[in-house]
């Protein structure tokens, strides 16, 4: 697994948590989001979510999960950064 890696000009690492709240949403299928990041990397409350990924962009730390029975993400960090992670 990757540990550290460049997407789009952006210094992207794996961390083992996300964020402490809600900042945003991205629009992003979870197997794009599985390309760009790799394996969903965070446990999160089995109740509510069904993938997480914790990542740092740059050094920020940044996350996205997806609710159960949602498509859109829910985001935690720069916002414009996490976009630009799923540029084409």
């Amino acid at each position: 697994m990757r540990q550290k890696f460049v997407v789009n000009g952006l210094q992207v690492g794996r961390v083992d948590l996300m964020g402490d709240s809600r900042m945003g949403d991205l629009d992003v299928p979870k197997s794009e989001v599985r390309r760009v990041l790799g394996t969903p990397n965070v446990q999160d409350d089995p109740d509510k979510v069904g993938k997480s990924w914790g990542f740092s962009i740059n050094g920020r730390r940044c996350g996205i999960w997806y609710y159960k029975g949602s498509t859109i993400a829910s985001t935690f960090g720069p916002s414009d950064l996490i976009h630009r992670l799923f540029e084409r």
